[in-house]
């Protein structure tokens, strides 16, 4: 595969601009929903909001370290039976196709950005609504379906479904989306910090 430099740019470009969609999405359902369902008893803003505390942080911990266990566990298994792609941040290490600067701008874009946005938008939004038409079940379910189909990834669909799942559970329990941003930004970062370390001399 040809990579360029600009490819890089190009993609964080795309990730960037999906997350203003994502953030859109979600804090203008949220008032929609607000506004025509506003009987349900949902506070302002999302509908699971964010509520920090370091409780909260804790438990967003342990459901990362789940998490990370969990698709890594179902990545190795799928990988063994069906030996498929390397992950394409591990492709571009491999290549030396990443700069310093670059790498600066992948690590936001893993443990900052993709976290906070879609969970925003899956947790925060997506989920809440769906439970209130069929239930915490169907919509944790669906709503995992749905997060796993977003990354357009269908070798690591199983294990993205299982966290999206997790992830889901954490905020309908928890009522607070904190523990899936922290979740979600432990398992990114932690899977970033393999990769990179596995690629030795991809860094230019």
């Amino acid at each position: 595969m040809d990579i360029t430099w600009g490819s890089i740019e190009l993609n964080l470009l795309k990730s960037m601009a999906a997350s203003l969609l994502f953030m859109g999405l979600a804090y203008g359902g949220s008032a929609l929903f607000h506004r025509f369902r506003p009987a349900k008893g949902y506070p302002e803003g999302l509908l699971i909001p964010w509520r920090w505390s370091t409780d909260m942080v804790g438990q967003g911990i342990v459901l990362g370290v789940g998490i990370y266990g969990t698709v890594t566990f179902l990545g190795a298994l799928i990988f063994w039976i069906f030996p498929g792609p390397e992950h394409p941040i591990q492709h571009l290490f491999r290549e030396g196709a990443v700069n310093s600067v670059q790498l600066v701008l992948l690590f936001l874009a893993v443990a900052v950005v993709a976290p906070v946005t879609e969970e925003c938008f899956f947790r925060g939004f997506l989920l809440p609504a769906m439970d209130q038409r069929w239930g915490e079940g169907i919509a944790s379910h669906l709503a995992a379906l749905l997060f796993a189909a977003m990354h357009l990834d269908p070798y690591r669909f199983v294990p993205l479904y299982a966290a999206g799942y997790m992830l889901n559970r954490g905020a309908l329990r928890t009522g607070s989306i904190v523990p899936a941003v922290v979740a979600h930004a432990l398992w990114n970062l932690t899977g970033f910090i393999l990769i990179w370390i596995s690629s030795w001399g991809g860094i230019r």
